[in-house]
């Protein structure tokens, strides 16, 4: 081996700092590309930012129902503070000082979801005082609404639900109070041999459960509800179907009047350069959202492409699709265009939809032909809703429904793996009687 010095020429991808913060940009859902500018408007004395747009939020909801994916909320009412509205009603009490202090004190130890999460004999050490006055201190706080609160466990909540005048149930009151594991493991003629009750009134008590609330603190938090704003909406004309940025999301930049005026004569004191730097920080920030939204509308006019059945017939003719073939349409990396369909939505005539419910994976039936695995999961919960519901199809049965009504071939395995993504219980948790 010879050693010494040699020039060797190679192509090689550099990413400078500036195309790095572009592509992080790129990667920013809304809400956050939000925040950004906001903090950069914060640091920069330069930048100008115009309001956002709040009438075009919308909530976040379950992409496959189908009666709610067109509605739009224009008001958003903020959720009422939990601790207040408790304390509210420990104001109509009439206590001891010192009971009505255990009382605020237990107040600021129930978590967002309603759930107590003191422990009795830390706060009887604490105040001094019998575990016995705590405890009742507790049990007073279980009557206040949100129905439920207060409790320790899921099962002291269910039961303060159902102790409620309006649920109140005394089979029901029994069964979660002794057999609560058991239901919940749908384990119904156990509990009905348990019992000496017939196994369809343990069905019912089920389902009234199921009408109960495991967080009944849920409405009372203090963030807003998790919102979506679609940054492309599709529209269809006659030529086809056209992509456009939803703008009314996006902030208006701008260099500040006072600056903008005096920027020359700024400048012969700067030393330091800094309104230069700013001004030009400013400037790549507005080309970068630019290039942000040129991005977007390129990958999601390449995915109607690919999908044009979807948009013109309807969601069950989504095709499979890659990133790779998206990436090779509009001549990017498929890290960019994966950045881009990152945590982005889409208003389309269908519904709303985030960019990445369109790539999915490929199922190959008896006649080579191939359809996405969501089409997959739909036949699954279509099957499952139309069985016998005395007797449950297992996932192998299922497989065979498939197989024969739609030539798909795939495992069981498979129908298993996508049944409980889809939050579908197996055949014998899903049995009635």
């Amino acid at each position: 081996m010879e050693q010494g010095l040699f020039q060797n020429q190679r192509l090689q991808l550099v990413i400078t700092n500036k195309m790095e913060q572009q592509l992080s940009l790129l990667h920013m859902p809304m809400v956050e590309l939000e925040r950004f500018l906001m903090d950069q408007a914060l640091e920069n004395p330069l930048i100008d930012m115009e309001s956002f747009d709040n009438n075009h939020l919308i909530l976040k909801k379950h992409q496959n129902d189908k009666n709610s994916e067109k509605d739009w909320l224009n008001n958003i009412e903020q959720p009422r503070n939990l601790y207040d509205f408790l304390l509210e009603q420990l104001s109509f009490l009439t206590l001891k000082p010192k009971e009505q202090e255990i009382m605020e004190y237990l107040i600021f130890l129930v978590d967002e979801n309603g759930y107590f999460q003191g422990d009795l004999q830390d706060v009887s050490k604490h105040f001094a005082v019998p575990v016995d006055l705590v405890e009742q201190a507790l049990y007073r706080l279980q009557t206040f609404e949100p129905i439920g609160v207060g409790a320790r466990t899921l099962q002291e909540c269910i039961l303060l639900q159902i102790r409620d005048v309006s649920n109140h149930n005394e089979l029901a009151e029994l069964v979660v109070a002794h057999y609560f594991e058991l239901l919940v493991e749908r384990k119904w003629r156990e509990i009905s041999n348990k019992m000496g009750v017939d196994i369809t009134e343990i069905q019912n008590v089920f389902d009234l459960l199921k009408n109960l609330n495991p967080r009944p603190a849920s409405s009372y938090q203090n963030d807003y509800p998790q919102l979506i704003k679609p940054e492309l909406i599709i529209s269809e004309d006659r030529q086809g179907f056209i992509v456009k940025i939803n703008n009314a999301l996006y902030p208006k930049l701008s260099c500040d009047s006072y600056y903008n005026e005096r920027m020359d004569q700024l400048s012969k004191y700067d030393q330091s350069n800094y309104l230069t730097e700013k001004y030009e920080h400013l400037n790549w920030l507005k080309k970068s959202i630019e290039k942000r939204k040129t991005t977007l509308v390129r990958v999601m006019q390449a995915i109607i492409d690919k999908q044009n059945d979807f948009f013109q017939k309807g969601t069950s003719y989504l095709k499979p699709l890659t990133i790779k073939e998206i990436a090779e349409l509009v001549e990017l990396h498929e890290s960019t265009v994966s950045r881009a369909v990152n945590g982005k939505y889409v208003q389309t005539p269908h519904g709303l939809f985030e960019l990445k419910y369109f790539f999915t994976s490929s199922i190959s039936t008896n006649g080579n032909d191939e359809i996405s695995s969501e089409i997959v999961k739909d036949l699954i919960v279509e099957i499952v809703k139309n069985e016998n519901k005395s007797k449950p199809l297992s996932d192998q049965k299922i497989l065979d429904i498939l197989s024969a009504n739609e030539g798909l071939t795939l495992t069981r395995r498979t129908v298993t793996k996508y049944r409980e993504q889809l939050g579908v219980p197996s055949s014998s948790k899903r049995k009635r009687y």
